[in-house]
């Protein structure tokens, strides 16, 4: 695991104490696994982050202090050996008042850290998934590297497929690619392989099903990529597609170009969803899901919810979102296609490089 710059660390702080000011917060505890690595650069289970509006924190078990030491950038180091009460004992000295926690923190957790920060109130903060929703250019950048390796995966992929190997194979197939590369840290979700009338399920678990001639297969992957996520879905047709087939794949990448057209900042999640399942609708075909999702350290990542009917947030330069308009037949099958977009100044840079022109493998 690469350092994070301290020119990140420090431009992430201030994005989370801008968000701390106007929560009327004295400080913040981090102990979401993620959410603590976007901080500091650096994952572990036992990892503890304190930031407070002049000063940031970190903490862990004893024996874990000199890896933190080495991986963090710009955080001063509590010994739990050395200072007995950890961030407790801090919170009191410091006089904090109103600490900020994880929106998601499991119940039996918050009552240990009420407990620990007596006196000071404990408030539920959204200052880290502010902050996460908006990528930096270094964040970008690693985005943009994550996709062109998962790309070259899935071009593997491709030139595998064939009639009778089964789901479970492919999905199987493709997790060990991901694996045997020594650059990534592993797949940013599990793979979905769908075919024939399996594919007809919004993101299906794979079964020993065989594929067979005339078979369309989606697959839907990512792999994880100095832990930034990529997340791409193509559909492909072993053997000769039907006419109905090659109908809903061009209303489907027609859903898509649109989505993507009206990807800018200040558009509303909601209108960009709704110029993809327009033409769906148009069609006469019905919305199943949600265009699209934010992804960044996690595959579903802030900001949430993404490019959905519900979603009245506007869009600003440097959030990222999956576009992925799909259709569905009721024991037929199904063709979806997802791209990963990134807002810019005057629209959106699309991160994918992989053809959506209709593809027949096998």
């Amino acid at each position: 695991m690469d350092r994070l710059p301290q020119t990140e660390v420090q431009a992430r702080l201030q994005a989370v104490r801008r968000t701390m000011r106007t929560e009327g917060l004295d400080g913040l505890l981090v102990t979401d696994r993620t959410d603590v690595r976007y901080l500091c650069g650096h994952e572990h289970e036992d990892l503890r982050l304190l930031v407070t509006r002049r000063g940031q924190y970190l903490t862990t078990r004893h024996r874990g202090i000199q890896r933190a030491r080495q991986r963090s950038s710009g955080f001063r180091i509590i010994d739990p050996a050395e200072s007995p009460g950890g961030f407790g004992r801090l919170v009191k000295r410091r006089g904090l008042r109103t600490l900020g926690i994880n929106v998601r923190m499991p119940h039996r957790r918050l009552l240990q850290l009420r407990k620990q920060m007596r006196p000071a109130r404990l408030k539920p903060s959204g200052a880290i998934t502010e902050a996460r929703a908006v990528k930096s250019r270094y964040e970008i950048r690693l985005l943009r590297q994550s996709q062109r390796r998962a790309e070259k995966v899935f071009a593997a992929v491709l030139r595998e497929i064939r009639p009778g190997m089964t789901e479970q194979h492919l999905h199987n197939r493709i997790i060990q690619m991901i694996l045997d590369d020594e650059s990534l840290d592993g797949p940013s979700f599990e793979p979905v392989v769908s075919a024939g009338r399996s594919s007809w399920t919004f993101h299906s678990r794979y079964t020993r099903r065989k594929l067979r001639t005339n078979d369309c297969v989606i697959v839907d992957m990512g792999v994880r990529y100095r832990g930034y996520c990529s997340d791409m879905t193509r559909t492909v047709f072993l053997g000769r597609p039907t006419r109905r087939m090659r109908e809903v794949y061009r209303i489907v990448r027609e859903a898509q170009r649109r989505a993507i057209e009206a990807i800018r900042p200040g558009a509303l999640g909601r209108d960009v969803a709704a110029a993809a399942w327009d033409v769906i609708r148009s069609h006469g075909y019905r919305q199943t899901h949600g265009l699209g999702h934010g992804i960044g350290l996690d595959n579903h990542d802030s900001p949430m919810p993404g490019l959905a009917e519900g979603n009245t947030r506007s869009l600003e330069e440097g959030m990222v979102f999956t576009v992925e308009p799909g259709i569905y037949l009721k024991n037929a099958f199904g063709v979806r296609i997802e791209d990963t977009v990134v807002v810019t100044p005057d629209g959106c840079e699309n991160l994918m490089r992989a053809g959506k022109d209709l593809t027949i493998v096998g």
